[in-house]
C-alpha cells in the first residue's frame, strides 16, 4: 500500500497523543512533515576544531522498512570507494558550515541519492547506537576521549592508528508478546571474531518488533579485516542466538 494523505493525518495523531518522552520530559506539540529519500543510509563522523572539520569517516547504516526507519545495524567504515566517502563528507561540512557548527562533534545523517548525498539530519554529538565504540574498534580514534579533550582545549588525535572493520547488528523481538529468553549467548559470544553480545531486554517485559529505538533488545559487535569477515562473524552469532517471546 502506498502511503497517502490518510496516513500521515494518522501519523500527526499518533505524534501529538505523546505528551512526554521516555524521560519524561515535555513533547514539543508539533509535528514536523519532511520529504521522504529513498536511498542507502549513511552517517558521517565529524569533528570541528580550530576551524577545521575533519571526517573521522563514514557509518554504513542499516534500517528496518517502511513506516518506522529504525537503526537495526551499523558497519564502519562504509563499503564506499574514496570519491563516493569523501562526496558524503564534503556535503556533511557544508551542512554543518550552513549551520554555523563550529567546534566538537557531530554525526551527520545522509542518505545516497541518484541527484547525490541528500542530509536528513544533523546531531550537534556524537554518534549513539554504539558508533563511537565502533570507530574505536575499528581504527584506534577513541571519539569520547577527543571530545574530552575538544572540551579541556587539549590537542586531538583523530587519525587512525590501524585499518580494520567493526559492524553491529541490534537484537529484535520476532513478535509482540512477553520477553520469556534470549538464548545462545555464550555461543553467540565464542563466535571468532564476535567483540561482544550485550542484551538489554528484561525477561518478562513487554516487547515487539521494532518501531523504535526502545524496542531493541541487546546488540552484538563484530571486528574484522574486511567488511565480509564481519558480516559472517555477525551472521554466526545471530544463528546461534534465539529471542524467546509468550
Amino acid at each position: 500500500m502506498v502511503p497517502g494523505p490518510a496516513h500521515g493525518r494518522r501519523a500527526r495523531r499518533r505524534v501529538l497523543a505523546v505528551t512526554e518522552n521516555m524521560r519524561g520530559q515535555a513533547t514539543a506539540g508539533t509535528v514536523l512533515v519532511e520529504e521522504y529519500v529513498a536511498g542507502p543510509e549513511y552517517s558521517a563522523e565529524m569533528f570541528c576544531v580550530g576551524g577545521e572539520t575533519v571526517c573521522v569517516g563514514v557509518t554504513e547504516r542499516t534500517v528496518s522498512e517502511l513506516p518506522y526507519f529504525v537503526e537495526t545495524g551499523h558497519l564502519f567504515p562504509a563499503r564506499l570507494s574514496a570519491p563516493a566517502a569523501e562526496e558524503i563528507a564534503d556535503v556533511a561540512r557544508q551542512a554543518l558550515k550552513a549551520v554555523g557548527f563550529e567546534r566538537g562533534p557531530a554525526h551527520v545523517e545522509l542518505k545516497a541519492t541518484s541527484r547525490g548525498p541528500v542530509v536528513v539530519e544533523i546531531n550537534a554529538r556524537l554518534a549513539g547506537g554504539m558508533i563511537p565504540e565502533l570507530i574505536r574498534l575499528a581504527s584506534g580514534v577513541d571519539l569520547l576521549e577527543q571530545q574530552v579533550r575538544a572540551a579541556a582545549v587539549r590537542p586531538l588525535r583523530l587519525e587512525a592508528d590501524r585499518s580494520r572493520h567493526a559492524g553491529l547488528r541490534f537484537l529484535t523481538a520476532p513478535a509482540a508478546g512477553r520477553l520469556r529468553e534470549v538464548a545462545g549467548t555464550e555461543a553467540a559470544a565464542s563466535v571468532p571474531g564476535v567483540d561482544r553480545v550485550v542484551v538489554t531486554g528484561r525477561v518478562g517485559q513487554q516487547v515487539r518488533p521494532v518501531r523504535d529505538a526502545y524496542d531493541r533488545l541487546g546488540h552484538v559487535i563484530a571486528v574484522g579485516d574486511s567488511p565480509e569477515q564481519v558480516a559472517r562473524a555477525l551472521d554466526a552469532a545471530f544463528a546461534q542466538l534465539r529471542v524467546v517471546v509468550g
